[in-house]
């Protein structure tokens, strides 16, 4: 189909699926522009480029383009071109002118520099302009003159010292310029100058100038600048010295200046210049001393001490150094002791009566008991001296007696006579009705009954002797007395085995003297004798004279002996029997829990006895034993069948019961005390017993305390069941013995007794 313009036309076309399709196109036609253009521009603006198009000068150009219908549009351009101009200029100025300004351009220095401006045909002109600077001169210039030249003038400028000063001139160019001059001003010096010479270099010739002694000249010379110069010389005329030294040395040797070592006193010379260049002679005289070191001490009882000057209150070692008669150093060393003001020495000795009267620290001793010495040291301290003497009877007092029987009406008398040994005069007593009574130096008992009577004779040393001595009846007599039976009870057999029923109410008298009645007519069969002899009384009645005397009946007692106790570590404790029971007769000191040669744990809290007085732990455990807590002492507290609890005592024996101590302090204090080591006495130690004062350890204060003064034994009891344990005390200065309760820590001293 063919279109010539603008319009709608069809076309039947088979299509794809070979069916007819009929295409309708409309068709629409732009039109084709013609444009024209004009355009001025500067001559710079060259080569101008317009649509891709390049003009090179003025002139028409044409270019196809697509207009915005998407057609050829023609567009023609018309270029005229304006000139660009360029114009040269020149000036000169003085550099004094500078910085130079032109149309808005500075110049510092000459140069060329150019500005683009409008030109009347709005294209830009460029002006060059070349300036040209004349210099301003700048001169420097110096002059140097001496000191005596001034004032000095130059260009009409004046100097009056030296300086610097300008002046402005006009240069051959026009031009300003300035001249500066410098002028230097030499000094006229005047100097001086010293000089020592010796003695031998005069005469002495300096710069011409001649010196025969010591003084002062000048002479006037060209310096090096040219100027005169005053110079004066002081000359010093030098005289040898001759230096003497005096050295006295603490050391074994002395280095001189002249680099020598002397090791002798004496003098000695060296020759050498001094400092001049003149010959000196020194001399030397050399001696040596010797230096001292001195150790004084002094004691003084307590307070101060003033010591050249010082007061000392502390102990030690002080130092001041002196100087001695040899110029020497004298160090002295002093040592401060500072006792305490009072000391006080405790001691102790057993003395055999027969050893009385001796001496002691210069006093008579003339019997037992404390006794006293202060001793007064160097230092004026006081020591005191606290000796116990215990006194023990080594000798029998031997005495006769006369007897006059008892007949009717009268009572029976004794006489004691040929009283020796001891110490007289004596004291006589006699056992009335059961009670010792002394009667001072009356050696006749008068009003004494039938009986056995003992008689005691004491001397002045407390030592005695006791005879029974018997009061018969005066012959004849109605009736008399049974005889006297002397029998043997075995332990285990009862009283009532021998034949008393002629006695009646019988009183049982035992050997301490103590008395026991009893209202039925015979001892009870279950009664228990101490060992010993007893004796069985009654009141019999002379149907004659009337008189009244004591019938008796002798009965021994015989105990079997006491085995000894041995602990685990071989220690041995020999058996004793008081009353009823074997005791240890030694306090323990085992260590170690057991049976002999069997020994188990160790015993805790066993304490040996050691203090400040009684250092020796060893020989205080070999005398007095240890002191145990109690709960060492029960261990296990194993009860047996008897009520009895073995704890720390051997294999076969157990601790003592409070029971155990009445039985044995029945007794008394007296014959259960060793009669030595106890603090002012002890006893007789009649029962074998041997109670000691080992004292005891204090837990609470961590100490041992009472050694010698007290003795406490521990004691257990079961009281419903529970293992209690308590303590009994014997003191020094007390008859009575303490009960009291243990405190846990403390130690006492244990002893035991057989099962």
């Amino acid at each position: 189909v063919s279109f010539t313009e603008a319009g709608t036309q069809s076309v039947t076309l088979v299509a794809a699926n070979g069916c007819d399709s009929v295409v309708t196109m409309t068709l629409n036609v732009n039109p084709t522009y013609n444009v024209t253009d004009a355009k001025t521009v500067c001559e710079s603006a060259l080569p101008y480029t317009w649509n891709g198009v390049s003009f090179t000068e003025a002139g028409t150009q044409s270019v196809t383009l697509v207009a915005a219908n998407g057609c050829d549009s023609v567009v023609t351009m018309t270029l005229n071109v304006n000139d660009n101009y360029q114009v040269a200029d020149t000036k000169t100025v003085c550099e004094s002118a500078l910085p130079y300004t032109w149309n808005g351009v500075s110049f510092t220095e000459a140069g060329t520099q150019s500005v683009t401006l409008v030109a009347a045909n709005g294209c830009d002109s460029v002006v060059t302009m070349t300036l040209t600077v004349n210099e301003n001169y700048q001169v420097t210039d110096s002059k140097t003159i001496c000191e005596s030249a001034l004032p000095y003038t130059w260009n009409g400028v004046a100097f009056t010292e030296a300086g610097t000063q300008s002046v402005t001139l006009v240069a051959a160019n026009g031009c300003d310029s300035v001249v500066t001059m410098t002028l230097n001003v030499n000094p006229t010096y005047n100097v001086t100058d010293a000089k020592t010479v010796c003695e031998s270099a005069l005469p002495y010739t300096w710069n011409g100038v001649n010196f025969t002694e010591a003084g002062t000249q000048s002479v006037t010379l060209v310096a090096a600048n040219g100027c005169d110069s005053v110079v004066t010389l002081t000359l010093t005329v030098a005289v040898p010295h001759h230096q003497a030294y005096a050295q006295h040395m603490c050391e074994t040797s002395y280095t001189w200046i002249d680099g020598q070592t002397y090791d002798q006193p004496g003098d000695y010379t060296y020759a050498h210049e001094d400092m001049y260049g003149c010959t000196q002679v020194d001399t030397l005289h050399l001696s040596f001393g010797t230096s001292t070191d001195t150790l004084i001490s002094k004691i003084i009882c307590g307070g101060f001490y003033v010591w050249d000057g010082d007061t000392l209150s502390d102990r030690g070692l002080y130092t001041k150094t002196y100087t001695n008669t040899s110029g020497c150093d004298s160090v002295v060393n002093f040592m401060l002791y500072i006792n305490e003001a009072e000391t006080v020495i405790y001691e102790y000795d057993t003395v055999p009566a027969s050893s009385y009267p001796f001496y002691w620290h210069g006093q008579l001793v003339e019997h037992g008991g404390m006794h006293s010495d202060t001793v007064s040291s160097e230092t004026g301290c006081d020591t005191i001296y606290q000796m116990v003497f215990v006194t023990y009877c080594d000798y029998d007092i031997e005495y006769d007696v006369i007897i006059t029987p008892v007949d009717c009406g009268n009572d029976g008398k004794v006489v004691v006579t040929n009283a020796h040994n001891g110490y007289p005069p004596y004291i006589y007593g006699a056992n009335r009705g059961g009670v010792v009574i002394f009667q001072g130096d009356d050696n006749e008992f008068d009003s004494l009954p039938i009986g056995v009577r003992p008689i005691i004779v004491r001397d002045q040393m407390g030592c005695f002797t006791v005879k029974p001595v018997m009061v018969p009846p005066a012959p004849p007599a109605v009736l008399v007395c049974p005889p006297v039976v002397v029998d043997t009870l075995v332990f285990g057999e009862t009283y009532a085995t021998l034949d008393l029923s002629r006695l009646g109410k019988p009183t049982i008298v035992n050997k301490d003297e103590s008395r026991l009645v009893y209202h039925d007519e015979n001892m009870p069969e279950d009664y228990r004798f101490t060992e010993g002899e007893h004796v069985v009384r009654r009141v019999v009645t002379d149907t004659v004279c009337g008189q009244t005397w004591e019938c008796e009946q002798h009965i021994v007692v015989v105990f079997p002996e006491c085995p000894d106790a041995v602990d685990c570590e071989g220690n041995v404790y020999p058996g004793v029997r008081v009353g009823s029971y074997c005791w240890t007769r030694e306090n323990l000191k085992s260590l170690r829990y057991g049976n002999p040669g069997e020994c188990e744990d160790t015993i805790p809290c066993a304490y040996g006895y050691r203090s400040l007085l009684h250092p020796d732990e060893q020989a205080n455990v070999d005398t007095f034993g240890r002191l145990y807590c109690s709960e060492a002492a029960l261990h296990d507290s194993v009860v047996n069948g008897n009520g009895h609890v073995r704890g720390i005592c051997p294999e076969g024996w157990y601790l003592p019961t409070p029971a155990h101590y009445e039985e044995l302090f029945s007794f008394g204090n007296y014959a259960l005390r060793t009669p030595d080591f106890w603090y002012q006495g002890g006893g007789d130690n009649s029962t074998g017993f041997s109670w000691l004062p080992a004292g005891w350890y204090n837990g609470a204060a961590q100490q041992f305390e009472g050694l010698y003064t007290q003795g406490y034994f521990l004691s257990t009891e079961v009281v419903d069941g529970e293992v209690r344990t308590s303590t009994t005390l014997l003191r020094f200065d007390c008859e009575d013995v303490i009960r009291e309760e243990t405190h846990d820590g403390f130690g006492y001293s244990i002893r035991c007794v057989k099962e």
